[in-house]
């Protein structure tokens, strides 16, 4: 028999458990909407993700219709080196009631300050010319000329001792044989886990870490988010220096802001021509295209009088090999210059007279095969050679007819350095020294301190308002010697390493929307050697962070701060 008071103690223990059900579907209600929501950002995030990079493809576009400009519509346009106007927070998409819906990109590229080094708050809105880094090609290929001389190469730049410059040579060579104090195959298998070594090229940059002895801090240095600044989180530049050495600055940014392998060298005159390959080893066909692109017959026997015997050097019939000072010699790593400083000749001899013209007269053997080499149009400047004409048993003299006098150097040396080439890769591009930072000048072999220091305070680093200021003086990599800054035999050693701006330029373009906004952050390689230019590869950077604040990218962070602490948009347009 149930009594009253067990009937009412059910009626509560149902009321009780319809509450907890009622707040278990509550909670799973609010579970499903946050689930709901959280995808709904998910998604939104996704959306203007997508949104970004097309804003940013944008302006990887812009840069490929401004590089078609001829040079009177470049300069209406306002030119590609720093212009703001054209590449710093472009609109693509605008609105009037969200500056969540404003969409932007900028084209930025890294400035160096008055001392050559990455500048820790500035940028410039441009291109980069990636001839200013110094090519892991170029150290390579001395490498393989004269063993020795690429890691000579390499000890100069900041923070890179021989072993990690051997280290990096036995990654790119393509034999199993340990340098001394390099890696090989044997060291890499004992690894966890164990790889092989490249044994051939690098296809980036970044691939260096890899290389037993590299480590983050000296590939990247502080700069974590690879934008060649110091931001505030990323570590203090001078704890690079405690483990690096002393750098005063010059690894900040890493070895990635002063080496590529990207770099390509213009392989075409102002003209339009093809340059000339001045150390090509069949004379008839040198001198055929020497004379079309010179015309001087002067100029042209003693190039080729030059490639038969060197400075020095001579042939005889009692000698079927002499010792040829133009050949390679190593280079040295030492901050102080000695002869052996860079391949290229030595003591030139004698000097001509401003004007003077060749001595001897005959016909040149051109189906010897060549003893010399041409490592820069300085080597051709003074000086005399021994040679000997067909039908001749002695030696005449045959005087430089490139004198001394920067009056004359001044008229002669932009013609040579604009229709002859010193490499016949052209993916080995030298270093442009009016872009170069500190650290990438001083790594040239015969360069001292003096002479970069003499490079950075006098150069400009826009090509075009180099040429509007002084076009003679500045219209080539020989301004320093032509403006009296660096002697005739600085320039002869540091010549072989020197180039006119690449062919390859490079950029970071950034999208984002003004307010709210993932950032899409791209590094750009443009190939400018044909038109239109043509895009050799983009890296995303995006993963790293923004990059850099609002206010560097054209963004008016005044009409958002409010949107920053979630009011809506309505309310700030009717304030």
């Amino acid at each position: 028999m149930t009594t009253h008071f067990s009937k009412k103690r059910r009626k509560g223990t149902i009321v009780v458990l319809v509450l907890v059900i009622i707040a278990i579907l509550t909670l799973a209600a609010l579970t499903f909407s946050e689930l709901m929501l959280t995808e709904r950002r998910g998604t939104d995030f996704s959306v203007r993700k997508t949104q970004a990079r097309l804003f940013a493809e944008s302006g990887i576009e812009a840069v490929r219709i401004a590089l078609l400009l001829d040079e009177e519509e470049l300069e209406e346009f306002g030119e590609l080196y720093d212009n703001p106007d054209q590449f710093c927070g472009v609109l693509v998409t605008d609105s009037l009631e969200d500056a969540r819906d404003v969409g932007r990109f900028s084209v930025i590229s890294p400035f160096l300050d008055e001392n050559g080094l990455y500048s820790e708050s500035e940028v410039r809105y441009g291109l980069a010319d990636e001839s200013a880094k110094l090519n892991l090609r170029l150290i390579f290929e001395y490498e393989t000329l004269q063993p020795g001389a690429g890691r000579d190469i390499l000890v100069r730049l900041p923070g890179i001792d021989e072993t990690i410059a051997d280290a990096i040579l036995d990654w790119l060579d393509d034999d199993d044989e340990q340098r001394e104090y390099g890696f090989e195959y044997d060291h890499y298998e004992t690894l966890d886990p164990p790889y092989s070594p490249r044994n051939g090229m690098v296809e980036s940059i970044e691939e260096l870490l890899l290389v037993e002895e590299m480590t983050p801090g000296l590939l990247f240095g502080a700069d974590y988010n690879r934008n060649n600044m110091i931001d505030l989180g990323e570590p203090d530049p001078t704890t690079i220096d405690d483990v690096y050495g002393n750098n005063e600055g010059l690894l900040d940014c890493g070895l990635v802001s002063l080496l590529t392998i990207d770099s390509k060298e213009n392989v075409t005159t102002e003209n339009g021509g093809k340059k000339v390959y001045v150390n090509n080893d069949d004379l008839q066909t040198l001198q055929t295209e020497l004379n079309s692109a010179l015309n001087n017959e002067q100029w042209v026997n003693y190039i080729l009088a030059y490639r038969l015997y060197g400075t020095t050097g001579k042939l005889t019939d009692d000698s079927e090999e002499t010792t040829v000072s133009s050949s390679f010699s190593s280079v040295s790593s030492a901050s102080s210059v000695s002869s052996a400083d860079s391949p290229v000749p030595a003591d030139s001899g004698t000097a001509s007279s401003p004007g003077q013209s060749s001595s001897g007269s005959g016909q040149l053997d051109l189906s010897q095969p060549p003893r010399a080499r041409i490592n820069s149009p300085f080597d051709l400047i003074g000086g005399s050679l021994q040679v000997q004409y067909v039908g001749q048993t002695s030696t005449s003299t045959m005087q430089s007819p490139f004198a001394e006098d920067t009056g004359s150097m001044s008229s002669y040396l932009p013609r040579l350095i604009d229709v002859l080439t010193f490499s016949e890769k052209a993916n080995v591009a030298r270093v442009n020294i009016n872009e170069a930072p500190l650290g990438v000048l001083l790594a040239i072999p015969g360069m001292t301190d003096e002479a970069a220091d003499a490079i950075i305070a006098n150069r400009i680093p826009d090509p075009v308002e180099a040429a509007k200021e002084d076009s003679e003086e500045r219209k080539t990599y020989a301004w320093p010697l032509l403006m009296d800054l660096i002697d005739l035999d600085t320039m002869k050693k540091i010549g072989p390493f020197l180039s006119q701006p690449g062919s390859v330029k490079t950029a970071q373009i950034v999208g984002r929307f003004d307010s709210r906004s993932p950032t899409v952050r791209l590094k750009v390689y443009f190939d400018i050697s044909e038109k239109p230019s043509k895009i050799l590869r983009i890296v995303d950077l995006s993963d790293l962070g923004p990059g850099y604040p609002l206010d560097l990218l054209g963004v008016n962070t005044d009409s958002i701060s409010i949107f920053s602490t979630g009011v809506a948009a309505s309310a700030m347009m009717s304030q």
